[in-house]
């Protein structure tokens, strides 16, 4: 008995209507029908919901391809070829798949049964291409006049995206100001422009902070979007917008300074240390003496001292700077070794080849390979480039983060004497242990170099 596994797809369920919508339900009971009357046994009717038939990494659509390709079905259905692909590429790479693993292919509308373990005649394959084709160019063309329909509405003074807080959709889907919400948005402006901390103003007015952040920030409230009326004046929007990230704060909720983040310590429980506003603090709430230290003094503190170690005549300081300048390499030496072993791999498939040759690209395998240990014996590090998309200020954080990790094992913040003992907080210098990652002595170093 033929073992099936059906598929149905639909792009946009929302509410659709008509004799040109198939449902999921309609497509799955046409396809049992089809495997009722050729006396097959549908194991399965897989159903994928909201995914375009031009997106190529549908997580069911891939998951049909593995189980036929796996050998648990002998045939795949579909209520036609538009639900299985409308990419021809896509599509046909698909087909390829379920021939080359011995599966049938069938679309019922389409009339398309091929695959198996027979090969498709010629003008059936044709057939399926140009069904693909036709399906493609439906979804281009609906992908026109959809964009054109939203510009002609926009143009209009139809509102065509999500509705902001504060405005409702009229009869005609056109924005109107919804006076209850809309003196809620007013007094998250004026709260904001008044300079009341952010959590203060998610207490007052019951949203959460991010939200409130995200109203102030959005231009629709001072009428700059089209077909969005004004809500508040330019006077009162200006005042409320955020200013920039001063040094040492933070942005949102991502971290904007700290060259050693990640490599501090706290001196009583040995934990890691967090990042608040202008400080190293510990977190841990049960820490008997929580440390913390100023971001800029700390980073300052710790460059300057690796600056001192880099230029120094000391093993640590030759240990730094071997591995400052192969910072980067052992990614590069791992795309080498790569190449290497597939020239090598490349070369036995060649029906010339020879010992001496084999011999050869062996060599210089083994050579890049020996290259990589050595430079694993001197810490050099795998360092990604930076994004070009980042602003050159983080470019320049990232890269000197790098340097730091390299060399720097931990910084450990140590308990400080208090007023009453000295009279004064201890300097931070004093208070500060930095651990050189790896600091090997003259000796190791001397193994290693040799």
């Amino acid at each position: 008995m033929l073992n099936v596994l059906g598929y149905t797809r639909v792009s946009q369920v929302g509410g659709r209507r008509g004799p040109s919508f198939r449902s999921p339900g309609q497509q799955e009971a046409d396809i049992r029908a089809w495997a009722e009357r050729n006396g097959a046994r549908v194991v399965e009717v897989l159903e994928e919901l909201n995914r375009s038939g031009g997106d190529g990494d549908r997580p069911v659509w891939n998951d049909v391809l593995r189980r036929a390709e796996a050998g648990e079905v002998d045939a795949v259905v579909v209520y036609d070829i538009s639900r299985f692909s409308r990419d021809v590429a896509d599509g046909a790479a698909a087909m390829q798949r379920l021939a080359t693993a011995g599966v049938r292919f069938v679309a019922l509308e389409d009339k398309i049964d091929i695959g198996g373990r027979e090969a498709a005649a010629p003008m059936v394959q044709f057939q399926a291409d140009v069904m693909l084709a036709f399906a493609a160019l439906e979804r281009r063309s609906k992908a026109e006049r959809l964009a054109r329909s939203r510009a002609e509405a926009k143009a209009e003074g139809v509102w065509c995206s999500e509705v902001p807080l504060g405005y409702r959709r009229d009869e005609h889907r056109r924005l109107v100001v919804h006076e209850p919400d809309a003196e809620r948005v007013r007094q998250i402006f004026t709260l904001a422009a008044a300079g009341e901390p952010w959590r203060a103003i998610a207490r007052q007015v019951g949203r959460s902070s991010a939200g409130c952040h995200r109203i102030v920030r959005n231009p629709v409230y001072k009428g700059a979007v089209p077909g969005a009326p004004r809500i508040v004046g330019d006077d009162v929007w200006a005042a409320a917008q955020p200013g920039p990230v001063k040094p040492g704060m933070r942005s949102g909720m991502v971290t904007s300074t700290g060259v050693l983040r990640g490599l501090v310590r706290c001196g009583s429980c040995h934990r890691r240390m967090a990042i608040r506003r202008t400080n190293y603090c510990c977190a841990n709430e049960c820490c008997p003496d929580r440390m913390s230290a100023s971001v800029n003094l700390l980073d300052e503190h710790v460059q300057m001292a690796f600056a001192d170690a880099l230029g120094s005549d000391t093993p640590l300081g030759a240990m730094m700077r071997e591995r400052k300048a192969h910072g980067g390499a052992l990614a590069a030496q791992r795309r080498v070794i790569a190449e290497e072993r597939a020239e090598l791999e490349r070369y036995h498939g060649l029906r010339g080849c020879t010992d001496a040759g084999i011999e050869q690209r062996e060599a210089a395998v083994a050579a890049a390979e020996a290259e990589l240990d050595r430079l694993l014996a001197i810490g050099a590090a795998d360092t990604p480039d930076v994004s070009p998309l980042v602003s050159p200020e983080m470019a320049d954080l990232a890269e000197r983060r790098r340097d730091m990790a390299r060399v720097v094992e931990s910084v450990t913040i140590t308990a400080r004497a208090t007023r009453a003992e000295r009279g004064r907080w201890s300097p931070l210098p004093e208070r500060v242990a930095v651990a050189w990652r790896g600091d090997p002595g003259e000796e190791a170093l001397e193994a290693a170099a040799a």
